[in-house]
C-alpha cells in the first residue's frame, strides 16, 4: 500500500504552499511511502516507511526512514506546523512521522508515543532527513 498524503488542512487542501525549494520558481513535490510488508509464517509484518521527494514531473528521491511494526496512516497536519503527518500504531505504541518547515530546509521528524502519555512526558522529535531549499519555491504534498 502507498500512501502519499495532503499538505495541510482542508483549507489549503491540494494548493501549493509558498515555501523554498531546490531552485526558484521550482515546485517540490514531497510525500511519504508507507508499504505493508507481510510477515512469514508466524511472523508479523511491518511497515516500511520512505520519505519522496523532487521536482514536479521528474524523478523522485526516495528515503527510508523506518520499519514499523504495526500499521500508518494519515493524519491532517498541523496548520502552519506541518506539511504532511503520518501515524503509525502497534499495540499501545507508536511513532509520528512529520514533514515541516525548519529554517531553510525540510525536515522529516519523527517522535515516539504510547498510550496515556502526560503533559510533558513526551518523547523528543529526532531529525530523520533534511532537503535543503532555496527561496522562491511552492511546496505540495503529494496524494494518492
Amino acid at each position: 500500500m502507498v500512501v502519499w498524503l495532503l499538505a495541510a488542512c482542508a483549507s489549503t487542501a491540494g494548493k501549493q504552499l509558498p515555501f523554498n525549494s531546490p531552485r526558484k520558481g521550482v515546485v517540490l513535490e514531497v510525500g511519504f511511502e508507507a508499504d505493508r510488508v507481510e510477515g512469514e509464517d508466524e511472523e508479523m509484518g511491518y511497515t516500511l516507511i520512505a520519505f519522496i521527494w523532487g521536482e514536479a514531473g521528474a524523478e523522485k528521491e526516495r528515503v527510508i526512514l523506518d520499519k514499523f511494526l504495526g500499521l500508518c496512516g494519515e493524519v491532517p497536519p498541523a496548520p502552519d506546523q506541518e506539511i504532511l503527518d503520518l501515524q503509525c500504531w502497534h499495540a499501545g505504541q507508536g511513532a509520528d512521522y512529520y514533514v515541516a518547515w525548519r529554517g531553510e530546509s525540510l525536515v522529516v521528524e519523527r517522535r515516539y508515543t504510547w498510550e496515556e502519555v502526560g503533559e510533558g512526558e513526551e518523547a523528543p522529535m529526532e531529525v530523520l532527513h533534511k532537503v535543503k531549499v532555496a527561496p522562491g519555491t511552492l511546496i505540495r504534498a503529494l496524494t494518492r
